[in-house]
């Protein structure tokens, strides 16, 4: 029983190792595999456009300023 589908795990935003993932990934396309790609950490970078800025605060940052409103 063979399984034709694979799983990549991109956690960096280096090139080379971004590159890498890939080229494996395009090569197992290419045998006729199902491949995907899930993109986590800095490896979410890779995906985002460098030329949007993130507007505002962050979720994290509100909440931080609430519990610190809480106790002072």
């Amino acid at each position: 029983m063979r399984e034709d589908k694979k799983t990549i795990i991109v956690f960096s935003n280096d090139m080379d190792k971004v590159m890498a993932a890939f080229v494996i990934a395009t090569g197992a396309a290419a045998m006729g595999d199902e491949v995907t790609m899930f993109f986590t950490f800095w490896g979410l970078n890779v995906l985002r456009d460098a030329k949007k800025k993130v507007q505002g605060k962050s979720f994290l940052e509100k909440m931080f300023r609430r519990y610190d409103a809480k106790r002072g």
